[in-house]
Formats: C-alpha cells, sequence, structure tokens
C-alpha cells in the first residue's frame, strides 16, 4: 500500500468514526466530491493489485502442478522431452489400457491451458477448473506408478541358489545387482562390484515404475563365471 492509499484510507476511518461518535455533523459537498474521487481511485487500485496477486499464484500454481506431473511421466517413462513423455503416454499407457482414456484428454487438456495459467489470464474458476483435473491425473499416474512398482519388484527380484548358499538377483535392465545378507555387489563389465545399500537405493528410485526391463544374455555368463553352477527361482 503506497503512502497516498494509506492517507485516504485514514481519512476515511476518521470521518466514519467522528461521525460513529457523533462529533462530525455535517460535511462540506466539496470534501464530499473528493472522498469518491479517491475512494473510487483507491479501489482501482486495490483490483489492480488483486489483479496482480492472483497472476502471480497462477504462475506459482502452473509451476507445481506441471512439474509435479512432468516428474511423475518420467519416473514411469524415462527422462525424455515434454512431447515424448505425452507420446509416450499415449503409446504405452493408454493404448496398452494400464490407464485410463481419461487421463490422456485431460493431459492434453492441461498442456493447452498451461501457457494461459502461466501468463495469468485465467479467471478463478478456471484454474480451480485446472487444478481439480491436474489432482484427478497425479493421483491416476501416482496410482499406477505404486502398482508398476510393486509388479517390478515382484518379476525384477529372483532367488538364485549356488554352492549350498542363496541370494538375490535384483534386475534393473542395463544395471543390475546380486545381493547376498549385507552384501551388495553390483554386476558390471562381466563381474561383480562391491557397493553401497545408497548406491543401490538410487538406481531403485531411477527405475521406479519404468514399463519395462530387457537383460543382456551377458548377464548369464557372469553370473556362471563368478558364482559357477546355479539355480534361479522365480
Amino acid at each position: 500500500m503506497s503512502p497516498t492509499d494509506l492517507k485516504i484510507l485514514e481519512r476515511v476511518v476518521k470521518m466514519y468514526k467522528d461521525y460513529e461518535h457523533g462529533t462530525l455533523k455535517e460535511v462540506p459537498g466539496k470534501e464530499i466530491d473528493e472522498i469518491l474521487k479517491e475512494s473510487n481511485d483507491y479501489i482501482k487500485r486495490l483490483k489492480e493489485l488483486r489483479k496482480k496477486i492472483e497472476s502471480n499464484m497462477q504462475k506459482k500454481d502452473a509451476e507445481q502442478i506441471y512439474g509435479e506431473i512432468t516428474n511423475l511421466l518420467k519416473t514411469i517413462l524415462g527422462n525424455k522431452s515434454q512431447e515424448e513423455l505425452t507420446q509416450g503416454f499415449e503409446k504405452e499407457l493408454i493404448k496398452k489400457g494400464k490407464v485410463q482414456q481419461r487421463s490422456l484428454v485431460l493431459l492434453r487438456s492441461l498442456a493447452k491451458d498451461k501457457q494461459k495459467m502461466q501468463q495469468g489470464k485465467l479467471e478463478q474458476k478456471e484454474v480451480d477448473s485446472i487444478k481439480k483435473d491436474a489432482v484427478e491425473l497425479i493421483s491416476s499416474l501416482t496410482e499406477y506408478a505404486q502398482r508398476a512398482d510393486l509388479i517390478k519388484a515382484e518379476k525384477g527380484i529372483m532367488e538364485i541358489s549356488y554352492n549350498g548358499r542363496k541370494a538375490e538377483l535384483v534386475l534393473f535392465g542395463e544395471v543390475n545387482f546380486i545381493i547376498e545378507g549385507k552384501s551388495i555387489r553390483k554386476i558390471e563389465k562381466g563381474k561383480f562390484i562391491e557397493v553401497s545399500k545408497e548406491e543401490f537405493d538410487n538406481v531403485f528410485k531411477e527405475n521406479k515404475g519404468k514399463i519395462t526391463t530387457t537383460v543382456s544374455g551377458e548377464l548369464f555368463k557372469t553370473l556362471e563365471k563368478e558364482l559357477g553352477k546355479f539355480d534361479i527361482s522365480f
């Protein structure tokens, strides 16, 4: 609030208080005209300020909404461009019946509204509608990612037996691990490399919810070289 606006507000409040307490009996017409003009100017500036605040809030909401949706899509489909994510979403999730068709409608609708929202050009009721759609889409993507994560965990972890010992074979595709007790070893370039739990957790998070896992036949050659004969159960 500017000093001018503050003076206008203080003047009006003082007049009201004086009138309320009975000390103000009458106001000259000229002064009434001045107060009306100042009040109209004050209300106009308040409306402009409100519009500016709403515009800034829309920009912030847009960043949050589209950032969360993009991150979820990247978790599921990999680190790709926005166009590739949309195409992959339709091809891998919608057409294969893994996510409802409405989710694609929501994604496309939100993409169209993104620029308008970032520019703060929408009415509040339009923003509220976009937020509602975004919540629905985010819920759908989160549910799928959690479901895919569970399925991948079940499919990607196998029990391996060798020399009377047992371990877990965790397959992510390009990076794979064998876990035995507290020992975590990465299978890389034809050999086993001891790694920390933190490194394993980071790889797990990066692969969370991925749709497919392709493992090279070289992996099993490495297992046989390092372990000898082995059996896998899953």
